[in-house]
């Protein structure tokens, strides 16, 4: 048991890692085909899918990538397997999901598929690879082996911040990197001191991932699996929030509120309809003193006498009238608060 628990933690890394060298499976496909070369035209032409990679090709590469992922991180995770502080079921989950993705399972490579990847244009600011939230909260997976088997968990979506210490020994590796590059490329990401100064500003959380992952495991087990690994190379991470698809559920609270509102909802159809059968039917006034005092109170409620109120310009001659610019003054503070706080929030993916 203990060692399908060791290939269970080795998997999770393994899965991370995959996801982030899945686009390369195209690269080496490409490279492949290119690698061969062109033949002289002749009067027999060959086929246009001659060097084309057929399903089994695609599948053992994918295969061969996860093994190879597997072989490089196993010695990193072994001690991850025996760990107590994981629960069970999170290994037990995880180990599913790493079989389903050797058996080419469509639902193990939906979690790869929705994960985030590191973002284009890092260098020049960029901070966020949010995957594909919908995706992720869809992903079913069966019990067993048949797709109509009672289901064993779901796709949970989890929020990662990856923010690492910008020390003076990355940043140099990250420099000689850059150099390597040709020169257009160098101006391109121009120095990589302005990557430091945006990192370490206070209000920058890291770069944020959108990481699938099932539903068992939690977003503290998350970020403990992460730190195992992140820790050592001074990178700092933060599990924002974990969504899963559930069951509508209303509390308490909610369906007070919603009763509150569908009172106060009515209260305004009602007054709303009486007065305009007072002034289209009866022709007379809402503020007549002769009308109970119940009729007047409901009519408080009335959209129209309200909207009246809000949009009624003030005489020259009232209060009103004369302290005007405290309005202005009024409108002006709420526009520099507003846009005070647009400014505030670095994060571009917040919503």
């Amino acid at each position: 048991m203990k060692g399908r628990t060791a290939r269970a933690a080795c998997y999770v890394v393994a899965l991370v890692v995959a996801a982030e060298l899945w686009p390369g499976v195209a690269g080496q496909a490409h490279r492949r085909s290119a690698a061969i070369p062109n033949e002289p035209t002749t009067t027999t032409e060959a086929p246009d899918n001659e060097h084309a990679f057929s399903a089994d090709e695609l599948r053992e590469l994918a295969r061969s990538m996860m093994r190879d992922a597997t072989k490089k991180l196993f010695p990193y995770v072994q001690d991850l397997a025996y760990d107590q502080n994981l629960p069970h079921e999170c290994i037990s989950s995880l180990f599913k999901l790493s079989r389903g993705i050797r058996s080419n399972k469509l639902w193990a490579f939906k979690f790869l598929d929705a994960m985030g990847r590191p973002p284009a244009g890092l260098l020049a600011g960029s901070t966020g690879a949010l995957g594909a939230y919908d995706e992720c909260l869809a992903i079913s997976v069966p019990g067993g082996d048949e797709p109509t088997s009672a289901e064993a968990f779901r796709g949970q979506y989890c929020t990662l911040y990856v923010k690492p210490e910008m020390t003076d020994r990355l940043m140099d590796v990250l420099q000689r990197s850059l150099d390597q590059y040709p020169p257009a490329l160098r101006k391109r990401a121009q120095n990589v001191t302005q990557l430091k100064r945006f990192y370490d500003h206070w209000l920058v959380g890291g770069m944020r991932l959108g990481v699938c992952l099932p539903s068992r495991c939690s977003g503290k087990d998350l970020k403990y699996m992460v730190d195992k690994f992140a820790k050592p190379f001074r990178i700092n991470t933060k599990v924002s929030a974990c969504a899963v698809q559930k069951p509508v559920t209303f509390t308490t609270l909610q369906l007070s509120l919603i009763c509150m509102l569908c009172v106060l909802g009515l209260l305004l159809l009602s007054a709303t309809s009486l007065e305009l059968w007072l002034t289209f039917v009866q022709s007379g006034s809402k503020k007549d003193p002769d009308k109970p005092l119940c009729l007047r109170l409901l009519l408080t409620f009335s959209v129209i006498d309200n909207t009246r109120t809000l949009f009624r310009r003030a005489g020259r001659e009232t209060e009103a009238h004369r302290l005007r610019c405290l309005h202005g003054i009024r409108v002006i503070s709420y526009l520099w608060v507003t846009l005070c706080h647009n400014y505030a929030i670095i994060d571009p993916h917040v919503t």
